[in-house]
C-alpha cells in the first residue's frame, strides 16, 4: 500500500480499515500570502468594485480572508483579493489515475476467530512452515481458500465496480468476512466466506508537510490524495450437538403426545392417523371401545393390548360409535 504520511493537524484515518492511494492531486509549495480569490465560481468571492470585498471577512466556500480590493481576475471577470494559502488550490484532476498500477497491489487479511462457549479458535490462514506461500499465493475460493491475499483490482470487481472509475475520486468497499462453522465436523471444514460491496464513491484525504523560508516565510506542500479504503467486519457463529438441550426438547415432545392421548375424542386420534401416517404398535386402554362403521381402503390393522382382538382404523371412517 502506499500510505501517505501527514502532519500532526492532518485528519486522523478510522480504525478498521486500511486504503490504497491510486490519485494523486500535488499541488505545489504555496505561502501565507495574498492573491486574488479562486476562480469565478465561488461566487462570494466575485466582485466589481472594492465596496463588494469588506476587509476582514472570509470568504464564503472559499480559501482565505478578503482584504478590501477588487483584482481583475481574467478579461471577464473579478474576484476579491484575499489573504490566506496562495496561489490558490486547484481543483483541476488528472483524467486517469496517478497510479494506475496499484491496481496489482494485494492486501493480506488476517483474521482469527474465538468461540470461547466452545473453547475453539480459528485462523483463516494455512497453518504452514513455508514462509514464502503467502508471498506467491492469491486467494481463491476453490484452488486457495486458505490464502488471504487478495488482489485490490479482484476485490473492486467483486463489489461490482470498475478499478480504473472508482480510483480517479476514490470510494469505500466493505469487506465482509463470515464464519458459519458446524464443530460437530472437522475444524478444517470451519472456513470463512467473503463478500465485497461498495459503500461510497468517493474518498480522499489531505496532507501537507510545513517549512520556513529563506525570508522567515511560512510554506506548505498540500497533496490531496483520493483513495479506494477498505473496511473490514467480521461476523461469525458457530454450534456444535450437546445431550442436554435434545434431551429437553425430546422430554418435551414426549410429554405432547401423552397431553395428545388422554384426549376422549375419537376423531382427534384418527386424524393424528391420517396425517402422520405412522404404524401402531400398541393402544391405550380407552381405544378398546373405537369401531369402525365402514372399512375402505387405506385400513389399518393391529391387536388391542389388553384383549388381543383385531381392531381395524380406516383412513376414510365416516362413522365412529362406541
Amino acid at each position: 500500500m502506499w500510505e501517505a504520511l501527514g502532519d500532526a493537524g492532518a485528519a486522523v484515518q478510522q480504525w478498521g480499515g486500511v486504503t490504497s492511494w491510486p490519485q494523486v492531486a500535488a499541488q505545489h509549495s504555496d505561502s501565507t500570502s495574498l492573491c486574488p480569490s479562486q476562480s469565478p465560481s465561488v461566487l462570494d468571492g466575485m466582485c466589481k468594485e472594492d465596496a463588494d470585498c469588506p476587509m476582514g471577512n472570509p470568504v464564503v466556500h472559499g480559501n482565505g480572508i478578503k482584504t478590501g480590493k477588487c483584482l481583475m481576475f481574467n478579461t471577464t471577470h473579478s474576484t476579491c483579493e484575499i489573504y490566506g494559502w496562495c496561489p490558490v488550490e486547484n481543483g483541476t484532476l488528472p483524467r486517469k489515475p496517478l497510479l494506475a498500477e496499484a491496481e496489482n497491489f494485494t492486501l493480506f487479511i488476517k483474521n482469527t476467530v474465538h468461540f470461547t462457549k466452545f473453547n475453539f479458535s480459528k485462523c483463516n490462514t494455512l497453518q504452514t512452515t513455508d514462509s514464502s506461500y503467502f508471498k506467491s499465493c492469491t486467494y481463491d475460493p476453490v484452488f486457495n481458500p486458505s490464502c488471504p491475499v487478495f488482489r485490490v483490482r479482484d476485490m473492486v470487481e467483486a463489489a461490482g465496480e470498475n478499478f480504473g472509475d472508482l480510483a480517479l475520486l476514490g470510494g469505500s468497499i466493505r469487506v465482509l468476512i463470515e464464519w458459519n462453522c458446524d464443530l460437530d465436523h472437522p475444524a478444517t471444514q470451519c472456513q470463512p466466506q467473503y463478500s465485497f460491496s461498495l459503500q461510497d464513491r468517493r474518498y480522499n484525504f489531505r496532507t501537507a508537510s510545513y517549512y520556513w523560508g529563506s525570508q522567515r516565510q511560512l510554506y506548505r506542500n498540500l497533496l490531496k490524495l483520493y483513495g479506494i479504503r477498505f473496511d473490514l467486519s467480521v461476523h461469525g457463529q458457530a454450534g456444535k450437538f450437546s445431550i442436554v438441550p435434545t434431551a429437553v426438547s425430546f422430554g418435551t415432545s414426549i410429554a405432547f403426545f401423552g397431553a395428545v392421548s388422554t384426549l376422549d375424542t375419537p376423531f382427534f386420534f384418527h386424524l393424528w392417523l391420517g396425517i402422520c401416517h405412522f404404524s401402531i404398535v400398541s393402544l391405550p386402554a380407552w381405544a378398546q371401545s373405537f369401531r369402525s362403521a365402514s372399512q375402505h381402503r387405506g385400513e389399518m390393522v393391529w391387536h388391542d393390548v389388553s384383549s388381543g382382538l383385531p381392531v381395524t382404523i380406516s383412513n376414510d371412517t365416516t362413522g365412529l360409535g362406541s
